[in-house]
């Protein structure tokens, strides 16, 4: 009997619970996003896109990525007013002279990150590009002269 009561008077110890171990999350790379949210360690923070547009800090995917966004935004924006006072439509929506409701024009495709990912990495491949024709035209001007002087010195040789 002594065993049925000592289940239920037994002195409890309370044992720390372990911590659960952390579990690793799988980042699906097989696409722009997807590598473009692996790349990025941290949510975007007001100063700290201050600090990469300043050039204080080096610029990461997401931050170029926000910033085509933005520029699109705004030429959308710019296209849109520039549309609106070439039609003669006020800021109500309404025709100068007129009482009749203009009709708005459709807006236009929003691109999407992969988009403007890939235009961002073409400008950057065009710089590159660029740079590698200059280096290339300094390199055979460079060997240029170098092999005119040796012809030189040959024609002096022989003479």
């Amino acid at each position: 009997m002594s065993n049925f009561f000592s289940r239920f008077f037994k002195k409890k110890t309370t044992k720390p619970k372990p911590k659960p171990r952390p579990t690793r999350t799988y980042t699906d790379t097989s696409s722009l996003a997807g590598i473009e949210k692996a790349s990025r360690t941290s949510k975007p923070t007001f100063f700290g896109d201050l600090a990469m547009g300043l050039g204080l800090k080096k610029k990461d995917t997401s931050f170029k990525i926000r910033t085509l966004q933005t520029i699109e935004r705004n030429k959308r924006k710019k296209k849109k007013e520039e549309e609106l006072r070439k039609s003669g439509i006020g800021d109500k929506g309404k025709k100068s002279g007129s009482r009749k409701t203009a009709s708005a024009p459709p807006p236009p495709k929003k691109k999407t990150d992969e988009e403007l990912y890939a235009e961002m990495m073409a400008r950057e491949l065009e710089k590159r590009r660029k740079a590698g024709q200059e280096a290339r035209q300094k390199y055979e001007r460079r060997v240029g002269a170098e092999v005119a002087a040796r012809r030189k010195k040959v024609q002096l040789l022989l003479l």
